[in-house]
């Protein structure tokens, strides 16, 4: 019997960890948080200073994270990662990624002291979906989910997580379609001043 591996992504800021952590207690399932994983194993190949954030070397994490995955055992494992690891093909896996208003990004990125270069970094990652697309390279379509949780608590997004695992859909997001053209100007706008 295969293992089930749900994957929480997302950008940094949208709340990967907290909902992570709650999911996996719902879900009486064992968690693997990757940023802790990669400062731990030594999985990166340098910091950068600039940006606040370890440079990750993508082979070491792949077989990092599918070693601390078999490590665990039997039964259902929750990974918490911006980035999105390879999981071997023996694993059900499932992604769900946690997108975030681009704005309500950049508030709470500023909130937590990020460096402007890597707000703007993650904000056009969140704009344009880098996540959710290398999710569906990686997984298809069909294993990817997306949820909106721009204005939910970290109780609601776990509970729309737990929905969409039993079958629920998850959202369609499209930021440029979404956002009015006042707040797509004001995007840019601080995405210009770099």
């Amino acid at each position: 019997m295969k293992k089930l591996v749900v994957i929480i992504a997302g950008t940094p800021g949208v709340g990967k960890t907290t909902v992570g952590r709650r999911v996996a207690k719902a879900l009486d399932a064992e968690f693997i948080d990757v940023p802790e994983l990669i400062r731990r194993g030594r999985l990166y190949e340098y910091y950068d200073r600039s940006l606040r954030t370890y440079v990750v070397d993508e082979k070491r994490l792949e077989e990092g994270v599918n070693e601390a995955i078999t490590a665990l055992g039997r039964g259902c494992v929750v990974v918490a990662s911006h980035i999105i690891p390879k999981i071997k093909p023996i694993h059900d896996v499932r992604v769900v990624v946690i997108r975030l208003n681009p704005l309500s990004l950049i508030k709470r990125l500023e909130r937590r002291g990020y460096p402007r270069r890597k707000i703007i970094a993650n904000t056009e990652a969140e704009f344009i979906g880098v996540v959710y697309s290398e999710a569906v390279r990686l997984y298809g379509v069909d294993r990817v989910i997306q949820l909106d949780a721009t204005g939910l608590n970290p109780a609601d997004t776990v509970s729309k997580v737990l929905k969409t695992l039993k079958g629920l859909e998850g959202d369609h997001i499209d930021w440029l379609s979404s956002l009015s053209e006042h707040d797509i100007e004001k995007l840019i706008r601080f995405l210009s001043k770099k």
